[in-house]
């Protein structure tokens, strides 16, 4: 998959309240759930009033600390981005940062525009949502023939999907690089998914070989004559749960 590509994937503009007091506000990358934490090596979302920003996608990988001229520092360490804006910018949380209270700076040209502070979890799991506009909240979820699960390309009983999702953490089977891809890397964690009111057998979880913080699990729809139509879907993984996002299964 080419890099813009799979950078389109991780940017959904969404808005966010900023606090009085805060003048950035970071959530998940994926379910832009307002104080939940973060996890190293995710896919975070910074909102604020960052000034006069060219927009810009990140053109290769791995991600560039600067993309341009703008910068995003937590406790103090720059961080992979992948879009940059003038009220949002995207970038990955630097794996070394610890549990806890962090320090979050943008700067613009070197110097500061924007400050706050995040909350940061071992693990942060959330799930991409396809279309927040939809009273449904689709996930981003693919078939298992790789096709976009949809009302017109519903995923079947029986079959495994791949669902996508950021905050899996740092506690992998390898080390990766900031910025990088973790081709072959999986959780050591298994995650829990369910599809309904049932658990799913899960069949892989681990880093996605395209994009950069990107968690994929895939999991095999229960063959269940009750699940049909627009279906909830939810994850846990290392006792915190997830976004609910649905998906739509063939009647």
């Amino acid at each position: 998959m080419k890099t813009r590509a799979c950078a389109a994937l991780l940017l959904v503009v969404w808005i966010l309240p900023l606090a009085a007091q805060n003048p950035v506000a970071v959530v998940n990358g994926a379910s832009f759930t307002a104080k939940f934490p973060v996890a190293p090596g995710s896919v975070a979302s910074a909102f604020g009033d960052f000034g006069n920003v060219t927009e810009g996608w990140a053109a290769a990988i791995p991600l560039p600390p600067v993309l341009n001229q703008v910068e995003v520092k937590v406790n103090g360490v720059a961080s992979p981005l992948y879009y940059v804006s003038g009220l949002q910018i995207n970038f990955q949380v630097p794996q070394a940062t610890i549990a806890g209270r962090a320090n979050v700076e943008v700067l613009v040209s070197g110097a500061v525009v924007a400050a706050g502070k995040m909350d940061v979890l071992p693990a942060g799991p959330g799930l991409f949502v396809a279309d927040f506009n939809s009273p449904n909240l689709p996930g981003a979820i693919l078939n298992q023939d790789n096709s976009p699960n949809s009302a017109a390309q519903p995923a079947k009983r029986g079959e495994a999907i791949q669902i996508f999702a950021t905050g899996q953490g740092t506690d992998l089977s390898s080390g990766v690089p900031d910025g990088d891809l973790g081709i072959g890397v999986t959780t050591n964690a298994q995650p829990e998914v369910y599809i309904s009111v049932d658990e799913a057998a899960v069949e892989y979880s681990g880093l996605a070989p395209c994009c950069v913080g990107l968690w994929q699990i895939n999991a095999r729809i229960p063959d269940k004559s009750y699940i049909s139509g627009a279906i909830p879907v939810q994850v846990v993984f290392e006792g915190i749960f997830t976004n609910t996002v649905s998906i739509v299964v063939e009647q």
